[in-house]
């Protein structure tokens, strides 16, 4: 006997939105099992998931395809590059620091594990860049300026999906606050805990959201040093890729050996 899909909330239906507007090949059965993965990003329970039917329903709602629509031809939403920095009213400043992250999420590419730096991370990089980089210099003195770059770019796209979020959403429409940040500053601009487990468990949207928290233990433990001459096992990464064939824990360690190599460049700023 199939189970019912549990009533759909607004909250649930603008998660809908949001990723299929950022993932428009996705179909109804896909979405729900990226949202599955990826409960704790969305802030949700798996009870509130609805079924694939219930998805499609939604997702064919006329105001739903023109939000889907506006989330894909928002120029925000666009690859970041320096024309579009400067029309954005990006510092110049900053303009090392998205080529540095730029650079890295390129030579990652191809492999459908990276995100690409939208405008909207790239304003936030540039506003939160002062503040944060302060506070690595101070709590994590060890990294260098591609490790501080990565660190805070990993959390700006913490605050741009959350600003994405909220006008996915039309908060600004209903009457609410416009982007309540509140619970992303306390994290990481008062309680200044920006370790790699508080990134990962603050339900990043981000990179490499599948093993965002076994990358935060691993780098903790130093075993991501070991990973050139011994790569990660299945039992390793745990339940998400019980199933994954091998050439997905193949690709999985390739990337993670080309993050620990650029992360030990130390370009100078």
């Amino acid at each position: 006997m199939r189970g019912h899909s549990p009533n759909i909330t607004s909250k649930v239906e603008d998660i809908l939105v949001f990723v299929k507007g950022h993932f428009p090949a996705m179909k109804p059965r896909e979405i729900r099992t990226h949202i599955l993965q990826h409960l704790e990003a969305f802030d949700l329970k798996e009870s509130q998931v609805p079924r694939v039917r219930s998805i499609q329903n939604k997702l064919n709602k006329p105001e739903n395809r023109t939000r889907i629509e506006k989330i894909k031809s928002d120029a925000l939403n666009q690859p970041w590059n320096v024309g579009l920095g400067m029309k954005y009213g990006i510092s110049p400043g900053i303009v090392p620091v998205l080529l540095r992250i730029t650079r890295i999420e390129t030579e990652a590419g191809g492999d459908e594990l990276t995100y690409d730096v939208t405008v909207r991370k790239a304003l936030w990089v540039d506003y939160l860049y002062p503040t944060v980089d302060e506070i690595l210099r101070r709590r994590r003195p060890k990294l260098n300026a591609g490790q501080r770059a990565w660190v805070i770019y990993s959390i700006a796209e913490q605050y741009a999906k959350l600003d994405e979020l909220e006008e996915t959403s039309n908060g600004k429409d209903t009457g609410k606050p416009a982007l309540d940040t509140t619970d992303l500053d306390f994290r990481f601009l008062v309680k200044e805990d920006v370790s790699n487990k508080s990134i990962g468990d603050a339900g990043a949207y981000v990179r490499l959201p599948e093993f965002a928290r076994v990358v935060s233990s691993l780098v903790e433990s130093d075993r991501i040093l070991t990973i050139k001459e011994h790569p990660l096992t299945r039992s390793e990464l745990g339940d998400y890729f019980k199933a994954a064939p091998q050439k997905k824990i193949d690709q999985l360690n390739r990337q993670l050996q080309k993050d620990l190599e650029k992360s030990q460049l130390d370009s100078p700023r």
